[in-house]
């Protein structure tokens, strides 16, 4: 834990103004990206090795999301499925917020179904992590996904 903030420290001192906030309504996703990469690699996140962002196909089909519903998304998705790691940041259009946490609680019910045979990643993902703060929406899964939500809802 000590190293998630001295790291989140050091980043802020190197320019983490850059990255934009939530608040301001104009962070910087691609940066974000580049910070959750970071923190896998040197170990601060326990997590499972993550896809690139999904496609536009991909959020519709796998989470019924479509741009119509948001502006800017960062989905990164467990390399292996049968792992439950997952990070999630939507930059939500004006009146869509309550339909896209719907979306994701509903592929979270999907996936569940499809889990019965990994109880642990059953309940890594029953434990989701959904959180809203301005015109972003955030939801993590996984063994830290704790530090996840702390880490992306602190870029203010």
């Amino acid at each position: 834990m000590k190293r998630l903030f001295l790291l989140m420290f050091c980043l802020c001192i190197c320019g983490c103004g850059s990255i934009g906030s939530m608040e301001s309504d104009d962070l910087d996703l691609s940066k974000v990206n580049e910070q959750i990469d970071a923190f896998i690699a040197e170990g601060s996140w326990q997590m499972g090795i993550l896809q690139d962002n999904v496609s536009n196909e991909t959020l519709w089909e796998e989470y019924g999301i479509s741009d119509a519903m948001v502006s800017e998304f960062l989905v990164r998705q467990p390399l292996v499925e049968a792992t439950c790691d997952e990070i999630m940041i939507f930059h939500v259009r004006d009146g869509q917020m309550e339909l896209v946490e719907e979306q994701i609680q509903l592929r979270q019910n999907r996936k569940l179904q499809s889990l019965d045979r990994l109880p642990y990643q059953k309940t890594m993902l029953a434990h989701m992590q959904i959180v809203k703060k301005g015109n972003y929406l955030i939801a993590a899964c996984g063994t830290d996904s704790t530090n996840v939500i702390q880490y992306i809802s602190s870029l203010r």
